[in-house]
């Protein structure tokens, strides 16, 4: 039963991705801070409730397994974001970004392992 666990963390993990590209997305860059205009925009809503949905979910996924193993997979949300941010926003992503990315999803797979 734990692999379902795993499953369900990896798929918070990226809806909470998503959630903070739905954020990013809401506000223009270079701007200062994003004030009330930001409430009515239907990305900062969407991303919202794409968080409430995964945290639902990340909170159901711990009736699978342990906490030590499930949590740190939560940590995947920075592999999602790092492929978010080059294919979506076209961020430039450096050797050290993408070296500690990896990592990242190393000590998950150790951890699962």
């Amino acid at each position: 039963m734990e692999y379902w666990g795993v499953a369900l963390m990896v798929f918070c993990s990226m809806l909470n991705g998503v959630g903070q590209f739905l954020f990013r997305a809401s506000v223009a860059r270079g701007e200062g801070a994003p004030g009330p205009a930001l409430l009515g925009s239907a990305k900062f809503w969407g991303g919202i409730g794409v968080y409430v949905f995964a945290t639902f979910i990340n909170i159901y996924a711990f009736r699978f397994g342990d906490l030590t193993i499930l949590y740190p997979l939560t940590n995947l949300v920075l592999v999602w974001n790092l492929i978010f941010a080059r294919r979506l926003f076209g961020d430039r992503i450096g050797v050290r970004r993408v070296a500690a990315t990896a990592l990242i999803f190393v000590g998950c797979v150790v951890v699962v392992s």
